[in-house]
């Protein structure tokens, strides 16, 4: 990947029985996705990548023992905790260093993923946000927890 410089291929979803297909609906931009193409990397990112995290679709199969069923709308939480080390346990997420990014892929047309990582990562939505308004769902939980922590700093 070069500075200012974007590729656009074409590549095949592994398909399965136990994989959930998720149309793309809409992705937002995220500065960590502008560094990258200003910078070539970012503390997010480093070359060559998918980018787009911050987006919605709508589910094309409902997949064997999943939660989701065909063309449910959902969002993405691209980057999960294991939920079992000691500071997961604690509650200090943000001290854990092994963070798994789940999907970078929210600038295809389709994603597939497995149906671990998609009872993990992907919420099902309301009918009552729109897809765009859908995408300002992840910057507004880091607003908000910003918010939360700056009041506990300020109390304790």
């Amino acid at each position: 990947m070069l500075i200012k410089h974007i590729e656009i291929e074409e590549i095949n979803l592994p398909q399965s029985q136990n994989r959930i297909v998720v149309k793309i609906l809409s992705c937002g931009i995220c500065i960590s996705e502008v560094k990258v193409y200003q910078q070539e990397q970012s503390h997010y990112f480093k070359p060559s990548i998918a980018l787009g995290y911050e987006y919605v679709g709508t589910t094309v199969n409902r997949y064997k023992n999943g939660y989701f069923k065909k063309r449910d709308r959902i969002a993405i939480v691209h980057a999960v905790n294991c939920g079992y080390c000691n500071y997961c346990q604690r509650g200090l997420l943000k001290l854990y260093k092994n963070k798994q990014r789940l999907s970078n892929e929210g600038f295809d047309q389709y994603f597939s993923m497995d149906t671990e990582s998609a009872n993990q990562s992907l919420i099902k939505l309301s009918e009552n946000i729109s897809p765009n308004e859908s995408t300002f769902l992840e910057p507004i939980a880091c607003c908000i927890e910003s918010i939360n922590l700056s009041k506990n700093a300020i109390l304790n």
